[in-house]
């Protein structure tokens, strides 16, 4: 972007003399080599719909985690009623009630049913919402290390282009001396 910028600026000087186009490329870096200010808007736009991302996974892991603990309080109910059931038919066995009895057993196989049911739910959404984390965790870690991989590259590119002013002044200096030299 930066280049486009100073051919820009290079159509726009064509009108003047050659001799002070050259004399401003002498004075000062060239706008390729300039740093930008600041992230631009699009730049702030990718990290905000990452973070967007990143809270919309973490809202919907959120939301398997409930979804396992509701499954899990059902099994939990269905295991006592299979518990209950069972025990209703122990009594109705002991008192010879068979009618009764295999509708106890009907009633607790049921039960235990819906505990399995329920338990594999709970398994089930435990096990999305570990994976969404474990997506989001890497995502994240991610993203930190481009971010830390382009800080880098600016930081280099900064470290070049202060060697290159500081090479470009020491030739000045030693310009200067050998003027005041005669």
């Amino acid at each position: 972007m930066a280049q486009s910028n100073s051919e820009e600026r290079s159509h726009t000087h064509e009108g003047h003399s050659s001799a002070t186009n050259d004399q401003h490329h002498d004075t000062h870096v060239p706008a390729a080599e300039t740093i930008p200010a600041s992230p631009t808007t699009s730049q702030h736009q990718v990290i905000d719909h990452s973070q967007s991302q990143t809270l919309h996974h973490i809202n919907e892991a959120q939301s398997r985690i409930d979804a396992a603990g509701v499954a899990v309080t059902r099994a939990d109910a269905a295991e006592k009623a299979a518990s209950a059931e069972l025990s209703r038919l122990r009594t109705a066995d002991e008192e010879g009630q068979e009618g009764y009895a295999w509708d106890v057993v009907r009633k607790g196989l049921d039960a235990l049913e819906e505990a399995r049911r329920a338990s594999e739910e709970a398994k089930s959404g435990l096990r999305e919402a570990q994976e969404m984390l474990s997506g989001v965790m890497r995502d994240t870690l991610d993203r930190s290390q481009q971010r830390r991989e382009a800080l880098q590259r600016e930081v280099d590119r900064v470290n070049e282009l202060v060697g290159r002013l500081k090479d470009e002044n020491d030739r000045d200096d030693t310009r200067g001396s050998s003027v005041d030299g005669i």
